[in-house]
């Protein structure tokens, strides 16, 4: 990176006019206005000797504040470097100008008035311009053009330079006859980073909203991989038409938020005929954390840049173009997203001053258009009173205490109505458990079934999270101990709303990862259908089959892969499941065992019995179905819509079920019940008893109890 001494002189160097070079006018003309913006114009224009056609954009420099004006020469600057055959330079490789992958700079012209700059010509206008036209549509297409694309961001990245506003509007073609011939634009906000410490060279917030990587949000310094994030959602878009974030009805804050959560869905109705490969980069390349996502140049290496063209082109994306065709209507001026990309001031970028979503924001899908909301973006930023917690809640009785989060019973001040409030202390988070409680609330606000917890309010200050939540009246453990005649009626019912709970995470690709009777509440107490499946702090979105590698959740319920460190999807909840039911049918868990390792050994094994003492009384439905449901081989496992058409849902009556009365698990239950509060509790094993979901009820000896050797738990 070019020390602050040595920049100023090199900027100081462009603006010397070179009295031996003919002037401007004498050396290009003027043609067709192409566009113009707040202080420049970009013209067609000819080369007067050559007769070459060139893009020149004239600035009007006295509508340059001195920073802009600066700004405009460091893109100069920068530009100058990557082409050898610019103005002033005695370059001879036009190949390297050719294939380079960006537009290039040709001449400079500096006066006190105006800026004259001369920039090869695109001819075949945007990525989506070129794209709108075609009539078929294949992942070849797509493929081609992703590669010519990081190709871009790896030249420029080997050079120490971050271009920071990748977009499909910034991808020109340079032949109308051409759909790869691809070339990156607009370097005004591209600066150099340094080569010896590359991760934390940068600071500015700047781009183009729903493009930007969430390190970028964060405000943390940050590298170039910010551009591999924006690729991956120009990828992302390319191949489905559709961006992966919005803020077109949650407003910008909402977005961010999705962004820092790394919320964002491959939607079956476009994603479903896309290539396993393609979903797989797209994921690595929108890694939350930058040192897990791939470089410009891993990503050239991953299969599917790298799949034979003949297998890519029966892939055919005909959706996917409808929707490219749609949202290409609806840009008006080509500045929808532009319009915001400016707005770089810190209150535009701070989300913690008003970040809020309501519960009438609800039904924001992630559609087509990857453009942020223009007027509420502007809504937001000019907020005088932006809404508070304080300002529509109060906080009554303290229900649960833990290292950073207190949940309390809350009321309206409105409506009086309660709520379930959880408030998490951020100043004793790092920004990974930051990420957790983000994902947490991004997940929550797309689920709306009678068997989910609902989430209401979400307010984010720099110092707190307040989530606000559907108030229940205890868990099923709470419920059982209360009947004073348990039978098998009671547990199927309450199971089978544990089950369709489930059934709709997993048909919107969501796990779990922690399902136990302490996370299964009831919305009444009196009512056995009421359940509410609650905490989502472990749960994430499944982009594809085995796709979970995260060691996480409550040791007596993980299921067998897990344990045996083998990547993972949503089928590891009907384990869970099945864990479940067999304690609320049994009032014990199938697999225990003194010492852990014994314990992971029976899990792995999948050994367990039915004890005649707990079962003699319980229907063979009941049995068959948990038999299905705690298959170590997680692709026999039964699914939940499976287990809802299973025999025992399904076929047994009310009246035969209820004369199956379980005393010795009711008794079982009764007097387990507070012991294993404390000892199944929630633990994402990578980071030991530390994450912050972890430690809401447990008592001293608990947390002691967790904290041991991870290390030797793994061994097979």
């Amino acid at each position: 990176m070019i020390a602050d001494d040595d920049l100023e002189r090199e900027l100081a160097n462009l603006i010397l006019v070179d009295k031996s070079r003919p002037s401007f006018d004498k050396s290009y003309t003027l043609k067709k206005k192409l566009m113009s913006g707040s202080y420049g114009t970009v013209f067609a224009g000819v080369h007067n000797s050559t007769t070459k056609e060139f893009a020149i954009k004239v600035v009007d420099r006295s509508k340059l504040s001195g920073k802009d004006d600066k700004a405009q020469l460091l893109e100069v600057a920068i530009l100058r470097s990557l082409n050898p055959n610019s103005f002033n330079q005695n370059g001879q490789d036009e190949s390297y100008v050719h294939d380079n992958g960006i537009i290039n700079l040709v001449d400079f012209y500096p006066s006190p008035k105006t800026y004259h700059i001369v920039m090869e010509l695109a001819r075949g206008g945007d990525v989506f311009d070129r794209l709108a036209k075609r009539k078929v549509y294949t992942e070849k297409n797509a493929r081609d053009l992703a590669f010519r694309m990081l190709e871009s961001i790896k030249f420029l990245h080997e050079r120490g330079i971050a271009h920071r506003d990748i977009k499909p509007e910034n991808l020109l073609l340079m032949h109308e006859e051409s759909d790869t011939s691809l070339k990156l634009a607009d370097f005004g906000f591209a600066r150099r980073f340094s080569l010896d410490d590359s991760d934390s060279s940068m600071k500015t917030k700047c781009g183009t909203p729903s493009f930007v990587p969430p390190e970028l949000v964060l405000g943390v310094p940050y590298g170039p991989k910010c551009d591999v994030w924006s690729c991956g959602c120009t990828l992302f878009m390319l191949l489905s038409g559709r961006a992966p974030f919005n803020a077109r009805k949650g407003g910008k804050n909402a977005m961010f938020r999705k962004i820092r959560a790394g919320d964002f869905v491959f939607y079956e109705d476009m994603w479903a005929d896309i290539s396993v490969n393609a979903r797989k980069l797209v994921l690595s390349m929108m890694q939350v954390d930058p040192k897990a996502r791939v470089s410009a140049e891993e990503a050239l290496q991953s299969d599917w840049i790298n799949t034979d063209d003949s297998v890519l082109r029966r892939s055919v994306l005909d959706k996917s173009l409808r929707e490219i065709v749609s949202f290409n209507a609806r840009r008006k001026l080509k500045g929808a997203m532009n319009a915001v990309r400016y707005a770089i001031s810190p209150k535009f970028w701070d989300i913690s001053a008003t970040a809020i979503w309501r519960e009438n924001d609800f039904g924001s899908h992630g559609a087509i258009d990857g453009t942020c909301d223009i007027l509420k973006a502007k809504t937001e930023l000019d907020a005088t009173e932006p809404p508070t917690f304080d300002k529509f809640y109060k906080l009554d009785e303290k229900l649960q205490a833990g290292r950073c989060c207190v949940v309390w019973s809350g009321k309206s001040k409105e409506t009086e109505r309660s709520y379930a409030i959880k408030v998490v202390n951020r100043t004793m988070m790092d920004p990974a458990e930051d990420q957790t409680v983000l994902n947490e609330v991004s997940l929550m606000k797309s689920l709306r079934h009678p068997n989910v917890v609902k989430l209401f309010d979400f307010f984010e200050t720099p110092e707190r999270f307040y989530i606000v939540m559907q108030k229940c009246s205890g868990d099923v453990l709470d419920r059982v101990a209360s009947l004073k005649r348990y039978t098998e009626k009671e547990a199927r019912q309450l199971s089978a709303g544990l089950i369709k709970g489930v059934q709709y995470l997993h048909e919107r690709k969501i796990a779990h990862r922690d399902l136990k009777p302490q996370n299964l509440l009831l919305e009444r107490s009196d009512d056995n259908t009421s359940v509410k499946i609650c905490d989502f702090g472990f749960a994430k979105r499944v982009h594809m089959p085995q796709s979970l590698t995260t060691l996480c959740g409550s040791k007596h319920y993980v299921a067998p892969e897990l344990l045996k460190n083998h990547p993972y999807d949503e089928s590891a909840d009907m384990w869970s499941v099945g864990v479940n039911i067999y304690f609320l049918l049994a009032g014990h868990l199938p697999f225990n065992a003194r010492d852990q390792q014994d314990l992971f050994q029976l899990i792995r094994l999948g050994k367990f019995n039915f004890d005649s003492r707990y079962w003699a009384v319980i229907s063979d439905e009941a049995m068959d179905l948990i038999e299905r449901l705690l298959e170590v081989d997680p692709a026999s496992r039964a699914t939940a819509t499976d287990a809802l058409e299973s025999g025992w849902i399904q076929a047994l009556d009310d009246d035969a079920l209820f004369e199956n009365e379980l005393r010795a698990s009711l008794d079982g239950i009764t007097e387990t019940r507070a012991s294993i509060k404390g000892v199944i509790r929630q633990v994402q094993w990578i980071n030991k008893s530390q994450n912050i979901c972890s430690d809401l009820t447990m008592e001293p000896d608990d947390v002691e109890e967790m904290t041991y050797s991870w290390k030797d738990i793994w061994k097979p």
